[in-house]
């Protein structure tokens, strides 16, 4: 496995080809706060593992903290999240 990652305060983003294309096409990505500070905007999600997220670049996320204006809008996000994804 790849080094792991850790990003709080995230979110789940929809990320679309074009504005043509039908939902269920987009793709989701997770942004949010690295630990050195930086906006981040992964690439999408494939699925989960050990409950890390991975990414289509093959990137390993470990989430932090729910983005609290997002969390409002969608109360247990990170157990909801986990449970709509592939377990690889």
């Amino acid at each position: 496995m790849k080094k792991i990652k850790k990003l709080k305060k995230w979110s789940v983003v929809s990320v679309g080809r074009s504005p043509y294309d039908a939902p269920e096409s987009n793709w989701y990505c997770l942004q949010g706060i690295s630990e050195v500070g930086n906006q981040v905007l992964t690439s999408s999600i494939v699925g989960y593992r050990n409950n890390y997220i991975l990414t289509r670049s093959g990137s390993v996320y470990k989430l932090g903290e729910v983005d609290s204006d997002y969390e409002k809008l969608y109360p247990n996000a990170k157990r909801r999240l986990f449970k709509t994804l592939k377990k690889l």
